[in-house]
């Protein structure tokens, strides 16, 4: 809804404010996060020289104000799928960071904690648990023991741990952000992480799977009660309890799930391309559970296709995602199928630690694809690095 409130509000502005004046860079700003989500690159871009124009005449070079322009270039170079360009983006603030002006003092923990976010989803993953802890302890220094901005650092650190397939530590982050008497979390947030602890549960095999997908349910439950309130995570929730589902040997719920994720989607006044892109690869994952390989292939395809328009490579995601496309493959008896598991291999982080359980995966689908034999391709994971192998997990919902 963002840009259809604000396209019109640009006139309204220009009008009794002036199309150089403050409020209407607040109006651009808005507009550039709007058609980021939306993937309306060019429009974001066009937004993002509006406004930098107007940043550049009001406010001297030394301004804390262009480390807010720095920030929004950042987003926009994210949403283009250039996260290292962000990166450099965010570099050009580094100093204001260190030695904010009083007022910003918050906002530039905030700047610090959004570098690191970046970090991971780059797979680069250099000091990012130190840094986490500094940032947690300046926090605490700033405003208090058991602030908001350092309890929502958890999930930072659950994510790091789940990409790198280091399980059992994300749960523990993720526990921490699911307590009852966690700071800072209103009612559909609460949701939220209960649905995300739920999966961080499966994939580290913490209790068994009858209590998990009891578990599972009652996480599908609490998100129909909290649907209006949920908004925009709403979708993000459905999707972690799809995962679980199908971790859990229930392709049903997980169908269930996706289908209202799709519907959610649909019903949004403006495109959310990443989100979509994210709902075709649980929902390729969906159809391979249940059978259907070519519409698993080809939304698989999909997904790999739209993390491909940008320039991130070597990312988690775009590796994941390329191994559940050459894991349909395999599965399909495709000719291609070696060729697609050496690209996902490619893709592999150069930083990912050795011993990821998707590295299993691929060694069985290399062997599958050697000897025909798509019951070994489909034997299921052993539910951890290190796990019982002789218990497997289903495939389905680790990507």
């Amino acid at each position: 809804r963002v840009v259809s409130l604000l396209e019109p509000e640009r006139d309204r502005v220009a009008r009794l404010f002036g199309r150089d004046s403050e409020r209407m860079r607040d109006v651009l700003h808005g507009l550039l996060l709007g058609y980021t989500r939306t993937g309306r690159l060019q429009r974001a871009k066009q937004a993002l020289d509006e406004a930098g124009a107007l940043t550049a005449e009001r406010f001297g070079p030394d301004d804390f104000q262009h480390v807010f322009h720095h920030l929004y270039e950042a987003i926009y170079l994210s949403a283009a799928g250039d996260t290292r360009a962000a990166e450099r983006a965010m570099a050009l603030t580094d100093r204001d960071q260190r030695a904010p002006p009083p007022g910003m003092l918050r906002f530039a923990l905030v700047l610090r904690r959004t570098a690191i976010e970046w970090q991971i989803r780059l797979g680069e993953y250099d000091r990012i648990e130190e840094r986490l802890a500094e940032i947690a302890r300046d926090a605490d220094q700033l405003l208090g023991a058991g602030n908001a901005l350092t309890a929502n650092l958890h999930p930072h650190l659950a994510q790091f741990h789940a990409d790198r397939g280091e399980y059992a530590q994300a749960l523990a982050e993720r526990e921490i952000t699911a307590r009852p008497d966690a700071v800072g979390l209103p009612s559909a947030m609460r949701t939220m992480a209960f649905a995300q602890v739920v999966l961080a549960r499966v994939l580290a095999r913490a209790e068994g799977r009858d209590a998990l997908l009891a578990q599972v349910r009652a996480a599908a439950a609490n998100i129909e009660t909290d649907r209006v309130a949920l908004g925009g995570l709403a979708t993000e929730a459905r999707i972690a309890i799809a995962r679980s589902a199908l971790l859990l040997g229930d392709p049903a719920l997980a169908a269930t799930m996706v289908a209202d994720a799709r519907a959610l989607l649909a019903a949004a006044p403006e495109r959310d391309q990443a989100m979509w892109s994210r709902v075709d690869q649980i929902d390729g994952e969906v159809a391979r559970a249940t059978g259907d390989l070519p519409r698993s292939r080809a939304l698989l395809q999909a997904r790999v296709a739209q993390l491909e328009r940008g320039r991130d490579r070597g990312t988690p995601a775009l590796w994941t995602a390329r191994l559940d496309l050459a894991y349909s493959a395999v599965l399909m008896d495709d000719p291609s199928a070696g060729t697609l598991l050496d690209r996902a291999r490619s893709e592999r982080p150069p930083k990912m630690p050795a011993g990821h359980p998707l590295d299993l995966l691929d060694a069985r689908l290399v062997a599958a694809t050697r000897d025909g034999s798509r019951v070994l391709a489909d034997a299921g994971l052993p539910w951890a690095a290190g796990g019982d192998p002789q218990t497997p997990l289903p495939v389905g919902g680790m990507f």
